[in-house]
């Protein structure tokens, strides 16, 4: 049996990573206490992690190991090891290592932590010396529980259940039939039989197939020897037919001999009619063409010597002429080339015209308003013409001192008034706060008093009180001294001694019978195994005669006969000839499906090759769609020139730009100065002359050189844009035609598809159709052949009846029978139970005493603090009414000098009003007079920037433009010139090419005239020859002695064809006959090679496998019954255990007993049981889950988990509680202690017993006798 003996921790939620915590535990009780925090918790959860290998709940991520930002490390090793006993009385360790490290990730300010599971070991110490097992920590996981002799659910679930995870037994169902199933280990058993009944049922289709196999085997036996009887007739058949072959073969060959002979002696005429019909074949045809010719051609009248003489020079005549028209295309670009460069020159020099057109007229301006500038400030000033711009520069030197002065005279009287205001408000604001200080202050005095007196109020301490509360302390003394007097715990405590060794013994005597008994069970099986066996063979009986009952009319409605042994030969019959119908139609299917397919692949064909060109489509499109709209693709080509031609009308207006503008502004002088147009000299009223004038003058503005060569950029980058997707356009137009093929093409082969689709599926209906009659062959033939196997699985059982009657017979009798033996345990359980329940009853009265007497002294110790708060209160209050005092006096004298402070504060707030006031004037004033002294000053100094500025302008263009004027109207004269000898000389060349170019086009007609005339006549030459040679051949000769030979050959090939037809009739029944042969021999040694073999192979296979899958049945049958009733003493077991429990600890009224139930559902795949948690009231039932409070689910959890480790941990008698007064009331946790303490005494002689409890409940500890 095992047991814990020490626990090793390091570096596990609150244990430092420095040391090694170590606890030791005892037997059979082990107490935990501390306080919150200090790792009660973490040891369960330790001892958890090192036997079972499973993080607690919550923890993943690292949690569960001390994090390495408290530790202050990179890095946290954490360690837990755990000493143990094994149930082979071997002492073990087991080591669990974990890793948690902090890292940085990249450029993060935050540090991530990563867990990490090191290897443990598992250890063994013999003699003095430590081996170890295993490192692997999935061999940890599986070998600890072994070794501690309980399952991993039983450690998790019931030993050291976690206290987050102890209220299981109350969860929902699926959670509590799945911790059952693994408690029950249940998956063990349900794989084993499940496997049972996958191995038995493929067991049974084996058979099935192997007795299609060994009927199969037999028909190919049967149909091989037909087929061999069939050879041996078709070879005798061909040795008749090739002798009479051999005698046809002499006669058509003297035939042969004798046409050969006619044919070589009748050849002359036979070459004269050939030639004949060639030569009049050629005549046709060369007559067909030289008429096509004479229709085609112009006739020349030349000699054939001088037509070919021309066609031979006729390549170096136009040769010559090509070489003229490349010279003249040459000169042309030569010339275009000058053209280009005079018309840039030209635009150049008229932009010039333009600019320089304006600054004259600036000019003009600029001289008008320096005359009209300078009288008006002679007037204005009263200075001379001839140094006026000297006395405006004095002049205003003069006026800007003047505004200096005055503002620095009167920054310095703001300066004094501000000052004199700053003073009042420091002065105002001082006092302000003065006040405020004051007023807080009594603020807060008040609501002190106001607190003070509350607490008087409600202060309940006086000596009347006191005196009361003394009395009641001296009552419950003498009360507490009268228990003490009558305590009888000792009397008691040794009846529940006595009573236990007792149990003990009972408890020894019951484990005799249960072995008796179990000896008893052995004869017992055998004569359940006769009952069973005797069953099972009634059960097949009765199934044989119902089969036989329902299959005998179906069986002769598809036979016609009666139902027999003889009746699978028969159905194998109408199989076979079933089978032959299926697989005609299947190849039909077959060829019908490869059409389809190869369809299918060539339309994913065309698909892919169409979504490639769509896609490309669409690609070309998008191009073209970013710069013109898809209905206006068909007209690119006029785009494209419209966009040529918005280019260069933009370009024209840049180029002429200035001197429009020019032209317009002299436009409007003149219509100003003459009041007519420049243009048609028309005369203006007033308002015409308005209007034009606006007109003009707003085109005037609105039109820049800026505007006008965003219009050229504009429509250069249009007509860029247009000619990019050339390519795209002509991409488009040409996928376009594509697209609507292949559409059309897939279209047709979808029309076909789904011809051949309609017919597929005929076909395909077909084909069920005769698997349907296969299918009910199949079904009429497994009833069959299970009457055969129903008849031999009876004799068997029978023969099994006989062994165990034999056995029986051998086997001696008991000296008990099994009735007694049950009967003396049900007294040794009923004494057991009663001795329980006197321990119990003799362990609530002695706690009940306890439980008063510790009340009682709680009561005086609550009592005496009492009397102590009591006193202490009394003297607060005293000191309270003094302070109350104080500070009422305090508020009074801070409202006297609250008052003193208004008075100052009114006589402050009046003299900062008149000190500002007189300030707000000075500053106002100050600001009228700089503003007129400095308009004065602004106006003077626009008037001397002005008067520079016009005589700069004037002077520059004097100096520098305008002789620029002349010499620009010179050159353009001079260009104009050169652009218009040009364009003459340009006409002339053109026409000249016109002519060559004409010439050269023609050139090539007349060529292929030419050789059309020579061809021509000789063809007509070759006509007269092909005449001569027709008329010169004797026809009407030939023809006469061609009737002879005719006549002759045909008598001869008669005969021939009469034997050879004879002949091709034999040799064709010969091929046919060798052909079946060959087929016949071929289908022997592919599909019937070693027939007979495989059938003998099969056939004992089949019974093999027969004999195998019934002792499947009767093991699995076996095992499934063990199952249940292993399942339902267990659970009687717990049940009976959790009623004890359950009657020693809850002192409630309202619920009876509590129990598990098990519910077995018997549907779908196998048994499986759901269990529910139930509480009884008198007769009623009821589901706890949803209906128990917090402190109910809390003991029923507990006392099941106890019935639980009690029931399965035979071997590991240990069990930890975690807290187990949680939620529970006094009376229950006094109980639930007492019943711990029961359990202790009970078991405390047993070596592997061993309690872990954590709790804070002092009074627990103290019912628990700890």
């Amino acid at each position: 049996m095992s047991s814990l003996y020490k626990l090793s921790i390091s570096g596990v939620r609150s244990f430092s990573p420095k040391d090694n915590e170590i606890i030791q535990f005892g037997a059979p009780l082990t107490l935990i206490c501390g306080q919150n925090g200090c790792g009660k918790t973490t040891v369960i959860e330790c001892l958890k992690y090192a036997t079972t290998g499973d993080l607690p709940p919550n923890s993943k991520g690292g949690a569960f190991v001390n994090d390495p930002a408290v530790a202050d490390r990179s890095m946290v090793n954490a360690e837990i090891k755990l000493g143990f006993i094994s149930v082979d009385n071997k002492s073990m360790t087991v080591t669990r290592n974990m890793q948690l490290t902090r890292k940085r990730t990249g450029r993060s300010t935050t540090a991530t932590n990563t867990f990490k599971t090191l290897e443990g070991q598992l250890a063994v110490h013999s003699q003095g010396r430590k081996t170890s097992i295993s490192t692997k920590n999935a061999e940890l996981d599986t070998r600890v529980p072994q070794y501690l002799g309980a399952s991993k659910a039983v450690l998790e679930y019931v030993i050291f259940c976690h206290q987050e995870d102890s209220l299981w037994p109350l969860s929902e169902a699926s959670v509590l039939k799945k911790r059952f199933d693994e408690i029950f280990e249940a998956s063990k058993f349900t794989k084993v039989l499940d496997n049972l009944k996958v191995i038995n049922k493929e067991m049974t289709t084996d058979i099935k197939l192997l007795e299609q196999s060994v009927s199969h085997a037999n028909l190919d036996k049967k149909r091989a020897s037909k087929i061999k009887e069939k050879v041996s007739e078709s070879r005798a058949k061909v040795e008749q037919y090739n002798a009479e072959i051999a005698d046809l073969n002499m006669e058509i060959e003297g035939l042969e001999k004798q046409a050969d002979d006619l044919f070589h002696s009748n050849q002359s005429f036979q070459k004269t009619l050939s030639e004949h019909e060639r030569l009049k074949m050629v005549y046709e045809t060369t007559e067909t063409n030289f008429k096509r010719l004479g229709s085609s051609i112009d006739v020349l009248r030349e000699t054939d010597d001088e037509l070919r003489h021309q066609l031979a020079n006729f390549a170096q005549i136009q040769s010559q002429k090509m070489e003229a028209v490349e010279e003249k295309e040459l000169l042309l670009v030569d010339l275009d080339g000058q053209q280009s460069a005079h018309q840039e020159s030209l635009s150049k020099l008229t932009r010039d015209e333009g600019i320089l057109f304006s600054k004259r007229e600036a000019y003009e301006e600029r001289k008008l308003k320096l005359s009209e500038l300078s009288e008006a400030l002679q007037q204005k000033y009263s200075i001379s013409r001839e140094s006026l711009h000297e006395d405006l520069k004095a002049l205003l030197s003069q006026t800007e001192a003047q505004y200096e002065e005055l503002v620095e005279n009167n920054r310095k009287k703001l300066d004094e008034s501000a000052a004199q205001v700053k003073d009042a408000e420091k002065l105002l604001s001082r006092e302000e706060q003065h006040k405020n200080y004051g007023l807080d202050e009594i603020k807060s005095t008040k609501a002190k008093l106001k607190e003070y007196h509350a607490k008087i109020s409600s202060s309940s301490a006086n000596e009347d009180n006191l005196t009361m509360e003394n009395a009641e302390l001296e009552s419950l003394q003498k009360k507490l001294s009268r228990k003490k007097d009558n305590d009888n715990t000792k009397e008691l405590s040794q009846s529940i001694q006595q009573d236990t060794d007792k149990l003990h013994n009972l408890e020894n005597d019951l484990d005799d019978l249960m072995r008796k008994i179990t000896t008893a069970n052995k004869q017992a099986d055998l004569f359940s195994k006769l009952d069973l066996l005797k069953d099972s063979s009634a059960v097949k009986e009765e199934v044989l005669s119902k089969s036989i009952q329902q299959n005998q009319d179906s069986f002769e409605k598809i036979t016609g006969k009666k139902l027999a042994d003889e009746g699978e030969a028969a159905l194998n019959e109408v199989s076979e000839t079933t089978q032959k119908k299926e697989h005609e139609q299947l190849l039909s299917s077959k060829s019908l499906a490869s059409k389809l397919d190869k369809l299918r692949a060539n339309e994913e064909s065309d698909n892919s090759a169409l979504k490639k060109l769509e896609k490309a489509l669409s690609t070309h499109t998008s191009n073209i769609l970013k710069v013109i709209e898809k209905d206006e693709i068909s007209q690119y080509e006029e785009l494209v020139k419209e966009a040529e031609e918005d280019y260069n009308t933009a370009t024209y207006n840049l180029n002429t730009f200035d001197v429009t503008k020019s032209f317009k502004v002299k436009a409007i002088e003149i219509a100003k100065q003459s009041k007519c147009c420049t243009l048609c000299n028309r005369g203006f009223s007033n308002t015409e002359l308005d209007t034009f004038i606006k007109e003009v003058q707003q085109n005037v503005n609105n039109v820049t050189a800026k505007k006008l060569q965003e219009d050229v950029d504009a429509t250069k980058k249009d007509l860029d844009s247009m000619k990019a997707i050339n390519y795209d356009v002509l991409q488009y137009r040409s996928l376009t035609t594509e697209v609507a093929n292949y559409k059309k093409q897939m279209e047709s082969r979808g029309t076909e598809m789904k011809e051949l689709q309609s017919q597929h599926d005929e076909v395909e209906k077909s084909l069920e159709e005769t698997k349907s009659v296969l299918s009910d062959l199949n079904r009429l033939r497994q009833p069959i052949i299970n009457i055969t196997r129903l008849r031999d699985e009876i004799s068997h059982f029978q023969k099994q009846i006989d062994d165990v009657k034999s056995e029986l017979d051998t086997d001696g009798a008991s000296t008990m029978t099994m009735a007694e033996l049950q009967k003396l345990q049900q007294e040794r359980s009923f004494e057991v139970k009663r001795l329980r329940q006197s321990i119990s009853n003799n362990t609530d009265e002695r706690d009940l005493q306890l439980k008063e007497l510790s009340r009682l002294e709680g009561q005086i110790k609550d009592k005496e603090l009492s009397i102590s708060n009591l006193k202490n209160s009394m003297n607060e209050l005293v000191a309270l009414k003094s302070t109350i005092a104080e500070a009422e006096e305090r508020v009074a004298s801070l409202e006297v000098k609250q008052k003193g402070i208004d008075k100052n504060l009114q006589e402050l707030e009046e003299k900062l009003a008149n000190v500002t006031a007189s300030a707000t004037e000075t500053k106002n004033q100050c600001s009228e007079e700089e503003s007129e002294m400095h308009e004065k000053h602004q106006e003077c100094r626009q008037n001397e920037a002005s008067f520079r500025d016009l005589q700069q302008h004037i002077k520059t263009f004097e100096e520098q433009d305008l002789q620029k004027v002349e010499e620009n109207t010179q050159k353009i004269g001079e260009v104009r010139e050169k652009i218009s000898v040009i364009t003459k000389e340009r006409k002339a060349l053109d026409q000249e090419m016109s002519a060559l170019k004409t010439a050269l086009n023609d050139a090539a007609k007349t060529k292929r005239n030419i050789e059309d005339n020579i061809e021509y006549r000789n063809t007509e030459q070759e006509l007269d020859s092909i005449r001569q040679q027709i008329e010169q051949l004797d026809v009407s000769n030939a023809e006469v002695e061609k009737e002879t030979y005719q006549a002759a050959s045909k008598k001869l090939r008669d005969q021939i064809n009469e034997l050879n037809g004879q002949h091709f009739g034999k040799a064709g029944e010969v091929k046919q006959i060798n052909d079946q042969i060959q087929q016949l021999q071929q289908e022997l040694n592919s599909e019937f090679k070693d027939v007979e073999k495989m059938y003998h192979k099969e056939w004992i296979k089949l019974q093999t496998n027969m004999l195998v899958s019934k002792d499947l049945q009767t093991y699995s049958s076996a095992l499934d019954n063990a199952i249940m009733k292993y399942h339902s003493m267990k659970m009687d077991q717990i049940n009976k255990i959790l009623r004890e429990l359950w009657n020693q600890t809850y002192k409630g009224t309202d619920i009876d007993r509590i129990e598990i139930k098990c519910d077995v559902n018997t549907s779908g795949r196998g048994r499986s049981y759901n269990y529910r948690v139930v509480m009884y009231k008198k007769s009623s039932e009821l589901d706890m889950r949803g209906r128990c409070s917090a402190g109910q689910k809390v003991l029923t959890s507990i006392l099941i988990r106890l019935a639980l480790a009690e029931c399965f941990g035979t071997n590991c008698g240990m069990i930890a509680l975690d807290e187990p007064t949680t939620n529970l009331d006094t009376e229950n946790a006094e109980s639930l202690a007492t019943a711990l303490n029961t359990i202790i005494d009970v078991r405390k002689n047993q070596k592997n017993f061993q309690l872990i409890v954590i709790t804070h409940d002092e009074k627990f500890l103290s019912h628990i006798n700890a």
